[in-house]
């Protein structure tokens, strides 16, 4: 039922942002699903990575808002008292 709401590229770049997410670190989400599980249950979570990005981030404090999205590390670091 996928391919009839979303084109292949969309499908594989839902599954290539939850493979980023379940291996990166900075986030919590470690579920392994099997690809079929995956299509099923999965997909509709991990098809916008942003979304899934702000949704499974360990430390929320890593997003930047839309004003912070052009500063510098140095500005951040200040910001941040790191």
């Amino acid at each position: 039922k996928l391919n009839e709401k979303y084109t292949v590229d969309e499908i594989l770049q839902a599954i290539k942002n939850y493979a980023t997410i379940l291996k990166d670190d900075a986030y919590y989400f470690k579920y392994k699903w099997t690809l079929s599980d995956f299509l099923q249950r999965g997909f509709e979570k991990f098809h916008n990575f942003e979304i899934a990005k702000n949704n499974y981030i360990r430390d929320r404090s890593l997003l930047l808002s839309e004003k912070d999205k052009y500063i510098t590390v140095d500005q951040w670091k200040e910001k941040h008292d790191i």
